[in-house]
């Protein structure tokens, strides 16, 4: 009788063990053991300034919204400056936050019915945690020259506030490049990386950034360190353009011939620095509309291993030029660039040419 009473039992625990979903690291049982974030989860987690969705999981990948993120930049503040957080949920939940925020500078505003519930961008999100550091407390660790992050707008409200984080190691970019992708939505995976690197200096990250390129061969050694045949950049409108403002960005100008100018007619203005033995020709890009694609017109314009200087589109919707750039083995790659009508970046291949543009 024992023995059947110790059988059952026995495949009892292995029902209930089978049936119940396992809980992996932090006590979440949707964050694999191997997760790159895991072991800021586990900072942040303990901090009390990160939780869970309920059910037992984290959402790693959800973005969080901008009431969310006005608590969390609440919460970090009072935490750093007083070493407790007090604040606790108001009516609605997230008044008493907002209300701190407002007060501690955190937030210029509060935030409207858009903002509360819409996910925050990343810059929004940086910019506020900067702000929850006291300045006491922002310990720079790194070297990252100014311009050195490629797509922050030298205009841009934020910019100062991202450049500090990445200093102190908390922030480190989202490529191999530094950027910040300062328009994209965070997830909650990445959040938890900066709440436990914020709290903890041992989390920080040590590395580097380069300082934008000053000469000609410099650039060139970073397009083919990157594997591109050719690097890129957006002088602006051309119409606009002023020439001596442009030098100060990219003093190689210079190093273009004079001639080496192509006008496929329109408003924007790019430099192209093919790297050596490749050619670049470029055609009038004509709309196939029956496969919604550009294909070849008239040839505009062949430049071998020399910058040179393209004017080109009339509108920001349809490019009207194309880049065709050759190897001495044959046509390598295609491209038109223009400007991303989300973000005002260069829109270019993510292989194969080098974005240098100084925003």
């Amino acid at each position: 009788m024992k023995k059947r009473i110790s059988v059952l039992m026995l495949t009892l625990a292995l029902c209930l063990s089978l049936g119940a979903p396992a809980l992996a690291a932090g006590g979440f049982s949707d964050v694999a053991q191997n997760a790159w974030y895991l072991k800021y989860l586990d900072t942040a987690v303990s901090s009390g300034l990160i939780n869970g969705r309920g059910d037992g999981r984290f959402s790693p990948d959800d973005d969080i919204t901008g009431a969310e993120a006005v608590k969390l930049a609440a919460c970090i503040s009072q935490l750093l400056s007083d070493g407790s957080v007090t604040l606790t949920n108001g009516s609605p939940w997230y008044a008493s936050y907002m209300k701190y925020a407002v007060e501690k500078g955190l937030i210029d505003a509060e935030l409207d019915e858009y903002g509360i519930s819409a996910p925050v961008s990343r810059s929004d999100l940086m910019d506020m945690l900067c702000r929850a550091i006291p300045q006491a407390q922002r310990t720079e660790i790194n070297s990252i020259p100014d311009g050195s992050i490629p797509d922050l707008f030298t205009s841009a409200p934020y910019r100062d506030n991202v450049y500090t984080l990445y200093r102190m190691g908390i922030v480190t970019g989202a490529n191999k490049r530094g950027a910040c992708l300062p328009d994209e939505c965070i997830s909650r995976a990445e959040v938890a990386a900066l709440v436990a690197r914020i709290v903890s200096k041992d989390l920080r990250v040590g590395f580097s950034l380069e300082a934008p390129a000053s000469d000609l061969p410099e650039l060139l050694r970073r397009a083919q360190a990157d594997g591109a045949l050719c690097a890129v950049a957006s002088l602006g409108y051309a119409p606009d353009y002023d020439r001596d403002a442009a030098m100060e960005l990219y003093p190689f100008l210079t190093d273009v011939p004079a001639d080496n100018y192509i006008d496929a007619g329109g408003y924007e203005l790019y430099l192209i620095v093919p790297c050596q033995d490749i050619a670049a020709t470029v055609y009038a890009a004509d709309l196939d509309w029956e496969n919604y694609n550009y294909i070849r017109g008239r040839l505009l314009g062949i430049v071998e291993g020399e910058p040179f200087l393209l004017c080109c589109n009339f509108s920001d919707i349809v490019t009207n030029s194309l880049i065709v750039l050759s190897t001495a083995n044959g046509e390598a790659l295609e491209f038109s660039p223009s400007i991303s009508l989300k973000d005002g970046t260069l829109t270019v291949p993510e292989r194969g040419v080098y974005d240098f543009t100084r925003y």
